[in-house]
């Protein structure tokens, strides 16, 4: 309900033309330092107009706009720079596989990396 709440807020706040699709990913096998482990990781990616100019991730913590870029050879990927300065970026190639790899700090600056395997579809 929450997600859908938010997807209607940035539909009535575009002024960039008409919604061109979105990605949705769910991711289920998390590498970290700590080893490989089962996660359950939902992500969309709304790209606003058809040339991908604005584009948002829609997760359990809200929504952020993200950069899209395209791939060679198919897919896309999505940059997203938190509040925190935090950089995530996930890659979807053209087959629909998906990657989403979180670099976060701790709060004693240490890395906190960790990648996040999964699948995403396409939903003009």
């Amino acid at each position: 309900m929450r997600t859908a709440a938010i997807i209607g807020l940035l539909l009535v706040g575009m002024t960039h033309g008409a919604l061109a699709g979105v990605w949705e990913c769910k991711f289920t096998r998390e590498a970290s330092p700590s080893g490989l482990k089962s996660t359950t990781l939902e992500l969309r990616f709304l790209i606003a107009d058809d040339k991908a100019e604005k584009a948002y991730v829609i997760g359990n913590a809200g929504s952020n706009p993200v950069v899209a870029v395209g791939a060679e050879g198919g897919g896309i990927q999505f940059i997203e720079r938190t509040g925190s300065g935090v950089l995530q970026i996930t890659a979807i190639d053209r087959a629909g596989n998906g990657v989403h790899s979180r670099h976060t700090r701790g709060l004693d600056g240490n890395l906190i990396p960790s990648q996040s395997y999964g699948r995403c579809e396409w939903l003009p």
